[in-house]
């Protein structure tokens, strides 16, 4: 489903309104489908494959990586970095690998990295979050060649991007989850009900959303029963209801 048919036709159907204009406007509708998004993908342990492409900068070791990957950074993914080299004049390219290295490991290994003024091609990059930003520390530091640019490619598992254009759809269109879409108005409604003050409406989507998570859960083989045994282990429905202030949510008689 698209963004625009998700805060449009299936908010009008679940909340029984075409309100876009007093209690139930767009910009409501629009960020509770965001938030909805968001909540699907935190409970059901989505994440989705990404390159990000970092420019290199001659005399630059640090790189604030959460503003290259949009905040969408979640963890490093399977394959590994490499280092891009582009020709200006031929525009030939070439790559070789990097590693990334944690700060344990470089510390323990690369005593005094931190303060390293060695310039030249980076072999390794340091994974050093600090304060809550995922920085990336490129060692030796890079010393981009005149006639190159050079980029560092980044495979990632990143978070889903809140929707903006109409056409966009959730978790950038991955056709997996697409059966799993109404969800997402399902919590958004239940968000939009608090405006209305009705518990028992939102309580009502707060559980058929919970039917949507379990689901997925079940059908899920990315790995084999891993989501089992998490829904097993968590209360998800619970979990809303606490993270949304505390109303009670009674058990999905499915379960």
């Amino acid at each position: 489903m698209q963004f625009s048919e998700l805060y449009g036709a299936a908010l009008d159907h679940e909340l029984g309104s075409y309100d876009t204009t007093q209690l139930f406007t767009t910009a409501r509708r629009k960020y509770a489908i965001n938030r909805a998004q968001k909540e699907f993908a935190r409970l059901a342990k989505i994440s989705l494959s990404r390159e990000v492409i970092l420019p290199l900068i001659t005399g630059q070791a640090r790189y604030d990586f959460d503003a290259a990957s949009l905040n969408r950074f979640v963890s490093f993914g399977r394959a590994p970095l490499r280092l891009r080299h582009t020709v200006a004049a031929t525009g030939a390219v070439s790559a070789t690998p990097v590693l990334v290295r944690s700060v344990a490991y470089l510390d323990e290994v690369k005593p005094g990295w931190r303060d390293s003024t060695s310039r030249g091609v980076p072999e390794n990059v340091g994974h050093d979050p600090v304060n809550g930003v995922n920085w990336l520390v490129c060692l030796p530091i890079p010393s981009v060649t005149p006639s190159e640019t050079w980029d560092l490619i980044v495979p990632i598992q990143a978070n889903a991007a809140d929707m903006q254009n109409d056409t966009d759809v959730p978790f950038d269109g991955r056709p997996d989850i697409e059966p799993f879409h109404w969800g997402i108005a399902h919590f958004a409604a239940s968000v939009l009900e608090r405006l209305r003050k009705d518990p028992e409406a939102e309580q009502a989507q707060v559980q058929k959303f919970g039917a949507y998570l379990e689901d997925w859960n079940a059908k899920s083989t990315s790995p084999p029963g891993a989501h089992k045994t998490i829904l097993k282990q968590r209360d998800y429905l619970g979990e809303v209801a606490r993270r949304r202030g505390g109303i009670a949510v009674q058990d999905d008689p499915r379960r």
